[in-house]
């Protein structure tokens, strides 16, 4: 069970009264299984028992209201909502399915696309830049061939006998009419290869564009079906607003804090020790706010109207939210205040909580009223003053520290 201290130092006269200590005592301490620790006095001789973790909670009256007339008409309300509720959580698995089609739009089939035009893209640009640098090849290809042309036609004009005399020029025409032709070759192949590969870049951004145009639908589509089933579970809640408001019935408490019987078990466990309660400075009480999704299909609404401990007469309050921060030391009053191991609380149900305990009949079912204790559970936060020895400059000061210690649930 989870227990929180929350400690909080103010200087105090010295002349103030005798509080438990933080000293470090040389005495081995048995437990009992509820126990969470002692304090000592400054001479040892006395321990302080700390409140126990758990107590004990049990209904001892249930009181229905009129309003529990009501019951029908918001079963019949419950019925409505629970028709509404199944086409909430259809809307909600398609909601949840098109999230998952868009995480795997997003972070996979779009990636993975984009990851195939990185190889083309580069395979792009260097057939481009292979094109370019023939292309120069060729223009200079190109002047040699028109060149050793004229050189031949000369050569065939002035001679008699060309086929001999011209030999020479028309086979070096020839030479670079042959290398413009291989030329010519290389540049057509590029220019399959770069159209093919352009073409499987235009297709993958196709299909890029696709995926993207998808992911924007549905991210359309998400907003407006999230959009819907807001609005639907606030309309939901908003129709049990007349039903929040009613009393149901008033539930009677008995909560026992066993301090008592755990100091008789550490005196059985510890024969020669003195044992006494912590002394007790302020106590408070906390009542979560329970929610009827605990007893029915709802969610988000209260039950309960108020709870508390109707008696502050021996100092005890009651906090329904928040706790105070502990009291300054010169807030404190001299006195301890009495604590009593056992003391009542009441809980007002309104009809959202009363109704579902409620059988066909208008009684109401004892075996489930008898439970609501498991769903009741205040926090009880105890406040006590502890002495702390502190020096400095070769004198003594001391310093009053007030401890809130919380028993959360304190149910078995």
């Amino acid at each position: 069970m989870k227990k929180t201290l929350l400690t909080v130092l103010i200087i105090a006269s010295s002349n103030s009264i005798a509080v438990p200590t933080f000293k470090s005592c040389d005495i081995s301490i048995n437990s009992p299984e509820l126990g969470v620790g002692v304090l000592f006095d400054e001479s040892c001789q006395q321990a302080y028992v700390l409140p126990p973790a758990l107590g004990q909670a049990t209904i001892v009256s249930t009181a229905p209201n009129a309003n529990i007339g009501f019951c029908q008409s918001l079963q019949n309300k419950q019925e409505t909502n629970r028709i509404i509720s199944d086409y909430i959580t259809d809307q909600d698995k398609k909601i949840k399915r098109n999230q998952k089609i868009l995480q795997s739009i997003e972070s996979r089939t779009i990636p993975s696309l984009e990851k195939k035009l990185t190889p083309l893209n580069l395979q792009s640009e260097i057939i481009t830049s292979k094109i370019k640098s023939i292309e120069e090849t060729r223009t200079e290809t190109l002047k040699r061939v028109v060149t050793t042309k004229k050189k031949y036609l000369t050569c065939k004009q002035s001679s008699t006998n060309h086929e001999v005399d011209c030999k020479q020029e028309l086979n070096i025409f020839k030479k670079e009419r042959s290398k413009l032709v291989d030329i010519r070759h290389k540049i057509d192949t590029l220019t399959i290869k770069h159209y093919d590969n352009a073409l499987q870049i235009k297709t993958i951004n196709r299909q890029i564009d696709a995926e993207k145009n998808k992911a924007e639908k549905i991210k359309l589509s998400l907003h407006k079906d999230i959009d819907e089933l807001n609005s639907l579970q606030n309309n939901i809640v908003d129709s049990y607003n007349d039903f929040a408001f009613l009393e149901g019935m008033t539930v009677g408490f008995n909560y026992n804090l066993p301090w008592q019987h755990l100091i008789s078990e550490y005196k059985q466990l510890n024969p020669g020790i003195r044992f006494q309660a912590m002394p007790i400075k302020d106590v408070n009480f906390i009542f979560r706010n329970l929610e009827s999704g605990v007893l029915t299909n709802e969610k988000q609404l209260p039950m309960t109207l108020s709870a508390g401990i109707p008696d502050k007469s021996t100092g005890l309050s009651v906090q329904p939210s928040i706790p105070l921060p502990p009291k300054k030391l010169s807030e404190q009053t001299i006195n301890n205040i009495s604590f009593y191991d056992l003391f009542a609380a009441q809980a007002r149900f309104n009809l959202i909580g009363a109704c579902p305990l409620v059988n066909s009949q208008g009684d109401f079912e004892e075996a489930v009223v008898k439970s609501l204790h498991n769903y009741l559970l205040p926090n009880a936060i105890f406040e006590y003053e502890v002495k702390v020895n502190y020096s400095y400059t070769s004198r003594e000061s001391f310093l009053g520290s007030i401890i809130q210690h919380h028993v959360y649930n304190p149910l078995l």
